[in-house]
Formats: structure tokens, C-alpha cells, sequence
């Protein structure tokens, strides 16, 4: 994202290969702009994205057939950017153009159950599931939701195309091992879904899994549907690293997944990355036990050094941005406005 007077107002993309995405060749390596028009507001639903306004959309992600997920923050909106024609959360779409999927502008929760485009929502985040559906970070409602991409019964719930259901949050309980629709989420920042269709949010000081399936996951025994902490102790802080990510401080900002199934944490305050263990193994450098935390880039002080060197002899600045590909851990230095990466 790029940002004008402090707030973000255009979407660009830099593509791994050659190709053309939302309607445009591209070229390898090069940046392109695919959505916004440098406007703060609200405008452009149903035409080319690139003439469209936004307003802070903080969470991106990938969506059905390449398609483009904004989180529209400012706008209490979620929006999608087509990159291929065909229909998606019930919308016909056209290559290049932007379409909102999920609010009506109002950041207060209402529309369980009817069309997303008619509903409340404060979206932070947003991603897709391995069936396509919209996942959102409701962080003004406390909770998460999902826009069903085609009918069917997902996360228990039976769904219809283009409406909105809650998945998590919106229940009293602060245990784990409750059903997840029963927990009491506090302003879920980001989120993500594995290959399994397991759900993982952040909170602040806590990330937290709803299974898919029964088993063991991260060293916690789990139950398809329930929710359950997977690092954090509650408390904001970078201690713990080589222990129980559960009983580690954390200062989770963004998170992102990575093929290993590993999970790498922003941790903006400390000046780091961290990384919570999928399995026991050998990841960046650093033999990992399932269940732990460990630090794989940067040294806790803010600033920049060391491009080239060990990730952890590096200074980083303000982290604000993370995503994986394949192993790599790629990230936003927002003091040093760099993008930089750890190579896993």
C-alpha cells in the first residue's frame, strides 16, 4: 500500500513473474499500481479499481482466481479487486474492476446470516480459505467473520453465496477448548488459514487456532471447531524465545503462515521477527521444537544494519507488514521504508 497524509490510499504490486494480472502486463520485479486513485473516501464500486478511492485498507490478501481481498478499513468495507471475469461471493466481476463484498459502511456489527454487503463490519484483515471464502478480521466487533465464496456447509455452517456468518467471537467464554462462536475475542488484528482449512488469529498478546480437524497442533491437543491459545501468556513483551510459545510475552502485529506451516510473527515493538514452531526442525538457521518460539531476525533495537548478514544480527525498524512465500519471510521496515526478507 502507499500512503498520502498519513493515510493509505493506493494498492501496488510487484509480481514474482511476468504475466497479466488484473489486466495489465506485467514484467517481473517491476511495481504497478492495481488499485486506488491517490483520493481518500469512497467511490468507484463496479469500475476500474485503479479510478476507485479508498481509505486505510491495511489488510490485503490473495482471493478466488487471483483475485485481490482489501480489507477498506476507513470505509467499514471489504472490496475486491477482480483479476479474472466471473462471479465471486455472489458478484459478477470484470477483470481489473472493484467490488465491495462485505459492509454497508456502518463499523457496527450487524447482518449474521444475510447479504455481506448489507452488514456491519469494522474489518483489520481479511484472507481466503482453501474453498475460496473471505475470511475477516471483524476487529471492531471482536470477531471473525466469513463471506461464502460459493454455497455450502463450511466451519459447521451451512452457507449461501455472498452472505455473512460469525466463526469466531461473539460468545462470553475466555477459555480455551470452547466452541469458537462461544469465545470472547478482544479486536482480532489478523488472521490466516492453512491448506487444512485451520483458522489462525491474532489478538494482540495471544494468537489463537479453530481446528479443522482433531489432533495435535503447535504441542496442543486440539478439537475440530473449538479454539485454543498457540503462543502468548496474555501479557504484551518479547521474553520466552527457545520455550513454549504459550508461555511467552508477545507483541504480535501482523502474521502471516508459511508452507512449513510455521507461523512468523511482526513484532513491532520489539524490533523482531519471530517464528512459532509447526514441527521440530531446522527453520532459518535455528533448530526449532514444535510448540516453541524463537527469534529469527532482528536484534530488539530499532534501526538498520546488516543487509546480507545473519537476520539476527540485523537491526529492524518499525515492522509493519509480513508475508511468506514459500519459506521466505518477507516484511515491511516501515523507519527505514524498505522491504526486506529472511530467507528460509
Amino acid at each position: 500500500s502507499e500512503t498520502r497524509a498519513g493515510v493509505n490510499t493506493e494498492l501496488k504490486l510487484i509480481p514474482a513473474t511476468a504475466g497479466t494480472f488484473f489486466g495489465k502486463p506485467m514484467k517481473a520485479g517491476d511495481i504497478y499500481w492495481v488499485a486506488g486513485n491517490d483520493v481518500e473516501g469512497f467511490s468507484g464500486d463496479g469500475g476500474p479499481a485503479t479510478k476507485a478511492e479508498l481509505n486505510a485498507p491495511d489488510g490485503t490478501a490473495g482471493g478466488p482466481s487471483g483475485s485481490l481481498l482489501v480489507a477498506d478499513g476507513g470505509n467499514s468495507r471489504v472490496r475486491v479487486v477482480a483479476n479474472k471475469a466471473g462471479t465471486f461471493f455472489g458478484q459478477k466481476m470484470k477483470t481489473g474492476d472493484i467490488y465491495t463484498v462485505a459492509g454497508d459502511g456502518s463499523p457496527t456489527f450487524s447482518g449474521d446470516g444475510g447479504p455481506a454487503i448489507k452488514a456491519g463490519v469494522g474489518p483489520s484483515d481479511v484472507a481466503a480459505d482453501p474453498a475460496g471464502n473471505l475470511l475477516i478480521a471483524d476487529a471492531n466487533n471482536d470477531r471473525v467473520r466469513v463471506v461464502a465464496d460459493k454455497s455450502g456447509t463450511f466451519y459447521g455452517q451451512k452457507m449461501t453465496a455472498g452472505d455473512i456468518y460469525t466463526v469466531a467471537g461473539g460468545g462470553t467464554s475466555s477459555l480455551d477448548g470452547v466452541p469458537a462462536t462461544s469465545a470472547l475475542l478482544s479486536g482480532p488484528g489478523s488472521l490466516a488459514a492453512d491448506g487444512n482449512g485451520d483458522l489462525l488469529l491474532d489478538e494482540g498478546t495471544l494468537l489463537r487456532m479453530v481446528p479443522a480437524k482433531n489432533g495435535t497442533f503447535y504441542g496442543v491437543h486440539m478439537i475440530a471447531g473449538d479454539i485454543y491459545t498457540i503462543a502468548g501468556n496474555g501479557t504484551s513483551g518479547t521474553t520466552g524465545d527457545g520455550g513454549p510459545a504459550r508461555s511467552a510475552e508477545i507483541v504480535n502485529g501482523p502474521m502471516a503462515l508459511a508452507g512449513t506451516g510455521n507461523i512468523a510473527l511482526d513484532d513491532p515493538d520489539g524490533a523482531r521477527i519471530r517464528v512459532v514452531a509447526a514441527r521440530t526442525g531446522t527453520f532459518y538457521g535455528v533448530h526449532m521444537i514444535a510448540g516453541d518460539i524463537y527469534t529469527i531476525g532482528g536484534m530488539g533495537v530499532n534501526g538498520f544494519s546488516n543487509d546480507g548478514t545473519v537476520a539476527t544480527q540485523a537491526k529492524f525498524g518499525f515492522v509493519d507488514g509480513i508475508a511468506v512465500f514459500g519459506a521466505d519471510v518477507v516484511f515491511y521496515d516501515l523507519s527505514s521504508v524498505r522491504v526486506r526478507g529472511i530467507t528460509g
